[in-house]
C-alpha cells in the first residue's frame, strides 16, 4: 500500500472536534483525514459562479457546496431538492407562479441571514433584462453574466426586502419546464455584502440598528427597514439605472479571488464549507463553515487544484484524493496504484461551433467543413463507452443524448451523414459558398491532448478538400475568442465550454436554447426566427409528442444551417483514491464534488 501524506497542513487539524467526532462514528475503525486533495477542470479565478468568467471555469466544481441554493444536480444531471435551504412549490390556481420559502435557519457565515433579496439580485444579473448604451451606442449587459433561460422568463419576483418568502412570477400563463432547478446552488451571491459594496460601505460594517447589517429574516411579517447600502429590491422593482450601475460594477468586480486569505466579509458561505484561503499556485482551501444549519460536513478541508496542477507529483505525495477532468485532457496523468477511476459520458455534447461571420458566414461553408471532418473517426477515438443501443459512438444530434427514448427519432434528421470524410462534397459545398479553398482556425483551451488529437485528425482529413485546418488551442482560451475573430470555430462542449457541461439544467431545451437568437451560450451568432420559435413553445410545453415534433424540426434546422457539428457525448474522467467514502462521478456540471461534504478518507 502507498504511503500517504496529510494533505498540505491538514494533519494538525486532526485533533479538532469535528474530527474527533467523526472517530467515534466510524464502525471500521479508522480515523479520517483532515483534509481531502481535489483536482479540477481549470482554474478558480472568481468566487462569482454566475459571471461570465466563473461560469466558463472550474469555480462551479469548487463552490457548489459553497454557495447553496434551492437544488443542486445529482450524480445522474438529475435536479435535487435542497431542502436544507429551503422549499419551491407551485402556487395554486396559478400554473405562471412559483412559491419560495427560505429556512428560517439559514443565515450566512458571516451571520448575515438568507433573504429573497438574493434571489432578485440573481435573477437581475442572469436575465438581461438592465442593459445600457455602449461606447459605440448599442446596448450591452450592465451585468457580465450569460443569461439564463428560465430566469430571462421571469415577469416578476414579489418579495419584502429582508423576507424569507418570494413568489416568483413567470411570463405567460405557466412557468418554465425547469422550474425546479431555478435559484440553484452556485446561482446566488449575498446581496447584503453586493449592497454595501455598491454603496461604498466596507465589508463587515453592521446597519445601523441592526444586528448583523441586516434583516431577521423573519417569514411572517413584513420585511424590516432596508439593509445599509443600496436597497437592491428597490432598485429592482423601480428599474433605477444608475443605482444598477453601482450594483452591477460590485458584482462583476468584488469576487476575484487573489493570493491570500479570503475576507469573510466579502466571500460568505451557505453551505456546508466556507473559502478559506487562495494559494499563489491558484489552489483554493475550503474549510467547514461553522455557520452551516444542516448535516456538518465530514471532513474538515477540501484543497482544491486547478487542471494547471501537476497531478503526478501531488498525487506521488500523497496530496490528492480526487481527480476529475475531461477525459485524455492531460497527457500521461500516472496517479500510480491506490486510485479507482471511471470515464464517463457526460450530458453534454463534444461538437465544433462555426462563426457566422468571416470564412463560415454561408452554411454552405460550414457544410463543406462538415463533409470533411472525420466524424466516425473521432468519434471511435475518444467518446467513452455509453451504454447505448446506437451501433455508433457518433452523436447525431445537438440536443438529445443516444439512450433516450426520444434520440432515434430526433437524431434520424442527420440522414446518417456527415460520418466519414467526403471529399467530393466539400468540394461541392465550396464552390455553392463561392470559395476555391478555406482556412479555419479551431480554438480550445490548451494543453488538451484529446481535442488537440481531434483537431489533427480533421486536419489530416480536411485538406485534400482544400481546407485548411489550424490548431488554434491556447492556455489562456476561452469561448469569447470566437466572437472576437480570433478563432473561426471552437472545439468544446455546449457554447463552447472547455470545463465540462455548462453550467444549468442539463436537458434538450437547454442545448437548443444555446442557439437562439441572443442567448448568451451563442457563441457563433447563430440566428434562426424559426428556430427561437420552437425553443419559446418548448419553454412551456410538456414532454408529448408535441414536443417531441418540435425538438426533431429544431434538429432539422440545425443540420440545414450547420452553426455547429455534434460529434461524441462530452467524456470525464473521474478518479478516488481507494477508501474514499461517498465517492460518485456525476453526469452534471458539478462535478465529483457535488457532494464534496459527504466525502470522507479513513486513514
Amino acid at each position: 500500500m502507498r504511503a500517504r501524506r496529510p494533505v498540505r497542513a491538514f494533519a494538525a487539524l486532526a485533533a479538532a472536534g469535528l474530527v474527533g467526532g467523526l472517530v467515534a462514528s466510524c464502525s471500521s475503525g479508522g480515523s479520517p483525514a483532515a483534509g481531502i486533495g481535489y483536482v479540477v477542470d481549470g482554474a478558480v479565478p472568481t468566487y462569482n459562479v454566475a459571471s461570465a468568467v466563473g461560469d466558463e471555469s472550474a469555480a462551479r466544481q469548487a463552490f457548489v457546496r459553497v454557495q447553496t441554493g434551492f437544488s443542486y444536480p445529482g450524480p445522474h444531471g438529475e435536479t435535487i431538492a435542497d431542502t436544507d435551504f429551503g422549499t419551491v412549490t407551485p402556487v395554486a390556481g396559478d400554473p405562471s407562479s412559483i412559491q419560495y420559502r427560505i429556512n428560517p435557519a439559514a443565515n450566512y457565515s458571516d451571520g448575515a441571514p438568507v433573504v429573497c433579496d438574493d434571489m432578485v439580485l440573481a435573477w437581475a444579473a442572469q436575465s438581461g433584462r438592465f442593459t445600457a448604451a455602449g461606447a459605440d451606442g448599442a446596448e450591452v449587459p450592465l451585468f457580465d453574466a450569460p443569461v439564463d433561460p428560465a430566469m430571462a422568463r421571469i415577469a416578476a419576483i414579489d418579495c419584502e426586502p429582508g423576507s424569507r418568502e418570494a413568489v416568483v412570477h413567470y411570463e405567460g400563463d405557466r412557468a418554465v419546464k425547469g422550474w425546479r432547478s431555478v435559484f440553484g446552488a452556485t446561482s446566488m451571491l449575498p446581496s447584503h455584502v453586493v449592497a454595501r459594496g455598491a454603496a461604498g460601505i466596507e465589508p463587515g460594517a453592521a446597519a445601523e440598528g441592526q444586528e448583523g447589517g441586516q434583516g431577521s429574516g423573519t417569514s411572517d411579517a413584513p420585511g424590516p427597514p432596508a439593509p445599509a447600502g443600496v436597497d437592491i429590491v428597490q432598485a429592482v422593482q423601480d428599474e433605477d439605472l444608475d443605482a444598477m450601475r453601482s450594483i452591477a460594477h460590485y458584482w462583476n468586480t468584488a469576487f476575484e479571488l487573489k493570493p491570500g486569505t479570503a475576507d469573510p466579509g466579502v466571500f460568505v458561505s451557505s453551505g456546508p464549507y466556507r473559502l478559506d484561503t487562495v494559494d499563489e499556485d491558484g489552489s483554493i482551501e475550503l474549510v467547514a463553515n461553522e455557520s452551516w444549519w444542516g448535516d456538518k460536513a465530514r471532513t474538515e478541508r477540501i484543497a482544491i487544484h486547478p487542471r494547471s496542477a501537476s497531478v503526478n507529483t501531488l498525487a506521488a505525495d500523497g496530496e490528492i484524493e480526487v481527480v476529475d477532468t475531461g477525459a485524455g485532457a492531460k497527457q500521461a496523468m500516472d496517479l500510480g496504484e491506490g486510485y479507482a477511476t471511471t470515464v464517463t459520458a457526460t450530458d453534454d455534447v463534444e461538437q465544433l461551433i462555426f462563426a457566422e461571420r468571416g470564412p463560415l458566414a454561408t452554411a454552405a461553408a460550414r457544410r463543406a467543413v462538415a463533409a470533411c471532418v472525420p466524424r466516425g473517426q473521432i468519434a471511435e477515438s475518444f467518446a467513452p463507452g455509453a451504454p447505448t443501443s446506437e451501433a455508433t459512438p457518433v452523436q447525431d444530434s445537438r440536443s438529445t443524448l443516444p439512450g433516450t427514448l426520444a434520440y432515434g427519432f430526433v437524431s434520424g434528421t442527420s440522414g446518417g451523414g456527415f460520418i466519414e470524410p467526403d471529399v467530393a462534397a466539400a468540394q461541392a459545398a465550396l464552390a455553392e459558398a463561392g470559395l476555391d479553398g478555406l482556412t479555419v482556425r479551431v480554438g480550445y483551451r490548451a494543453p488538451d491532448a484529446r481535442r488537440a488529437a481531434a483537431v489533427s485528425q480533421m486536419a489530416k482529413a480536411c485538406a485534400p478538400a482544400g481546407i485548411q485546418i489550424h490548431d488554434s488551442g491556447s492556455a489562456d482560451f476561452t469561448p469569447q475568442a470566437l466572437e472576437d475573430g480570433v478563432v473561426d470555430a471552437v472545439l468544446g462542449g455546449t457554447a463552447g465550454s472547455q470545463s465540462g457541461p455548462p453550467r444549468g439544467p442539463a436537458t434538450p431545451l437547454a442545448r437548443l436554447a444555446a442557439l437562439t437568437t441572443g442567448a448568451s451560450g451563442n457563441i457563433g451568432g447563430f440566428s434562426n426566427g424559426r428556430l427561437d420559435e420552437i425553443v419559446g413553445t418548448l419553454q412551456v410545453t410538456g414532454e408529448g409528442a408535441d414536443a417531441l415534433g418540435l425538438t426533431r424540426e429544431a434538429e432539422q434546422i440545425l443540420w440545414d444551417e450547420m452553426p455547429t457539428l455534434p460529434l461524441y457525448r462530452t467524456p470525464r474522467q473521474t478518479s478516488f483514491v481507494d477508501g474514499l467514502h461517498a465517492g460518485a462521478p456525476t453526469t452534471s456540471w458539478a462535478g465529483a464534488g457535488w457532494n464534496m461534504d459527504r466525502w470522507m478518507v479513513l486513514n
